[in-house]
């Protein structure tokens, strides 16, 4: 193909500063509005299907059971192994925490997000670095790991 201009003219066919056509971002448009109405799509049906097959009282009685679940212990290995239930806290606890979560609203979890650009010279590093330390608990904490390994 030749190139006519400076201003990214590509045998007539003008292009954007990220060198897409109009006809290339009308296309990615499209795609990505297919892509999602497909999600919606999709999101719909599983939801439908999950109504249909769990009804909210065997939901229920799932939970009811998760509350009291127990597990197994190996009392003794030998000729005959000997087996005793305990309660299984893990399961009750999960089984307590979905219902919470459901009649109270789940907690607001928050999440921090780290992002870098590079440093150019060992003292920007050192700046970087400190001021991070600064602004981040979780950065600092994350350092201090990483150093005490080292």
């Amino acid at each position: 193909m030749k190139k006519n201009g400076k201003n990214g003219h590509l045998n007539g066919v003008s292009k954007d500063s990220k060198g897409l056509t109009n006809a290339e971002k009308s296309a990615f448009a499209s795609s990505s509005a297919r892509a999602h109405t497909n999600a919606i799509s999709i999101s719909a049906r599983v939801q439908d299907m999950i109504e249909r097959e769990f009804s909210p009282e065997c939901i229920q009685a799932v939970l009811a059971d998760c509350l009291v679940a127990q597990k197994p212990v190996v009392l003794r290995i030998g000729k005959e192994a000997e087996f005793s239930m305990e309660p299984d806290y893990a399961t009750r606890l999960k089984a307590v925490e979905l219902i919470w979560s459901y009649q109270l609203g789940r907690p607001i979890e928050r999440q921090e997000i780290i992002t870098a650009s590079r440093p150019n010279s060992p003292e920007e590093v050192l700046a970087y670095l400190r001021e991070q330390c600064e602004k981040s608990p979780s950065f600092r904490a994350s350092l201090n790991g990483l150093l005490s390994g080292v």
